[in-house]
């Protein structure tokens, strides 16, 4: 097909530029930084400004792939803002540019993105910045407040703690991570607390410019000054201002975009990604994007909607695919969960001293695993075998019985899956080994 993409910003959008790949390639160096000071002993200096010089270079270069891949594949980019203008009499799809021009189409993908939300409390000024912002910065700040305990701040946290910031992470909920597990959003707790960083829950931040510089923060009672602000209270939808009524399409009550089957919003008119409604996360929109792509092809794409993993880098990883034991009983399952101590697996305790766990959900009527959630190094790659066997629809019976490698965490899973089922390799006298 003959393509055109439309892009007001930088290609690869927010992921690329703003979200994924900084975020990890500043965990990355932040945890290898101070692993090798911290728990191996050795003496590291740092030059200044590092590591974000190369963290913007990891970026660039990810981009620039993006933009050969466009190139390659024959992708007319056009470098602008678009609004969809209606139809034309032969059904196709009128879009207008910014700054003048209009192009047409059989069909058109949506794939506006979504921008970070600003809560109550917080002042906009030097010193506060959203994530944006932060991927911007050219040297490590000596404090931070970070607003907003999930996945954006939780990692942010992290790695500002690992190159010596005092952080402080403020969430309005009880708990980080309140979207997740329970015990996944504890073992998160702790391993922020143990990287040095405060955390206080149950409170809305205030947070303004100070005079002197930097930033003041209300927390617990007080004033405290800060260096900088990070603002990480989630995302809204960009949708506002795409003439989506132009060609029948709508949104709802939150500003997504309402799709169909094969992310049809409208009779050739697809959506795909944070625009298209929840979870907010890059590999859900790759899947829809495929989706979209395959149906104004012609081709097959998935019978269905594919389960979406969520994982939070940091020590330990969290993830997390498939229903929680709470979400299965709030639905009349009668179900139960197993889990497993990392302070048994010898891979976690070489990775991270054994903080961690595995948690298998079940349904206590054939067993059937309706969820997996790991606290561990490394867990979003375990979680994807999870991914596979709740896919399969498979049973507890049926997915305990593999030789997963030795050491690893994805062996944990075999572990968790033989405790449901009674087996339990791990317990000495009826006690679980450490």
């Amino acid at each position: 097909l003959r393509v055109a993409l439309v892009e007001e910003g930088l290609l690869g959008g927010e992921c690329v530029n703003y979200g994924c790949v900084p975020s990890k390639a500043l965990l990355h160096a932040s945890r290898v930084y101070w692993e090798a000071g911290s728990r191996l002993g050795l003496r590291v200096e740092a030059p200044g400004g590092w590591p974000w010089r190369w963290v913007s270079s990891v970026v660039d270069s990810v981009r620039r792939g993006v933009e050969e891949l466009l190139s390659g594949a024959g992708v007319d980019v056009y470098r602008a803002t678009a609004r969809l203008a209606g139809r034309l009499p032969s059904g196709r799809v009128r879009v207008k540019l910014g700054g003048g021009g209009e192009l047409e189409a059989g069909s058109v993908v949506l794939a506006p993105g979504s921008e970070p939300g600003w809560p109550p409390g917080v002042e906009g000024g030097p010193g506060v910045v959203d994530n944006r912002g932060f991927y911007s910065l050219k040297d490590t700040p000596g404090s931070a407040i970070v607003v907003g305990g999930g996945p954006v701040g939780v990692e942010a946290s992290f790695a500002l703690a690992w190159l010596g910031s005092r952080v402080t992470l403020v969430e309005a909920m009880n708990r980080v991570l309140p979207g997740m597990d329970r015990d996944l959003s504890a073992m998160a707790a702790r391993g922020l607390r143990r990287a040095g960083v405060e955390v206080v829950t149950g409170q809305q931040a205030r947070v303004e410019a100070d005079r002197g510089g930097g930033v003041r923060a209300l927390v617990g009672g007080e004033w405290r000054r800060y260096d900088l602000a990070l603002v990480a209270v989630g995302r809204r939808p960009r949708t506002a201002g795409l003439g989506l009524e132009s060609v029948g399409a709508r949104v709802d009550g939150r500003g997504f975009i309402v799709v169909g089957g094969g992310q049809e919003a409208a009779p050739g008119v697809y959506a795909a990604g944070d625009a298209a409604g929840p979870p907010m996360l890059a590999h859900k929109a790759i899947m829809e994007s495929l989706t979209a792509a395959s149906r104004v092809a012609g081709l097959p794409g998935p019978a269905g909607r594919p389960l979406v993993p969520t994982v939070v880098y940091g020590d330990p990883e969290i993830a997390s695919v498939g229903l929680t034991l709470r979400e299965a009983r709030e639905r009349g399952i009668p179900a139960a969960e197993a889990r497993f101590n990392l302070a048994a697996s010898s891979r976690a305790r070489i990775e991270n001293d054994g903080l961690g766990l595995v948690k298998i959900v079940y349904s206590r009527e054939g067993g059937s695993i309706l969820g997996v959630h790991i606290a561990a190094p490394n867990a979003g790659e375990a979680v994807a075998a999870a991914l596979e066997a709740l896919e399969a629809g498979e049973r507890v019976g049926e997915a305990a019985w593999r030789a997963r490698p030795h050491p690893s965490i994805v062996e944990s899973l075999t572990d968790a899956l033989l405790e449901a089922l009674g087996v339990h390799v791990h317990r000495v006298r009826g006690r679980r080994r450490g």
